[in-house]
């Protein structure tokens, strides 16, 4: 994640919807994002 951001600097807001995860899925997602630095905002991870 932090490669592709370096990559794109200019890209300024990014967002992961989760809605269609699995319970289980949606928690290691929410580990990985917030590890990257997102907050989560309802289904959606942002940064």
């Amino acid at each position: 994640m932090e490669d592709t951001q370096r990559q794109l600097p200019q890209v300024q807001h990014w967002q992961l919807d989760t809605a269609g995860l699995a319970a289980r899925e949606r928690g290691e997602v929410g580990n990985f994002m917030r590890a990257c630095g997102f907050q989560a905002q309802g289904d959606c991870w942002q940064k």
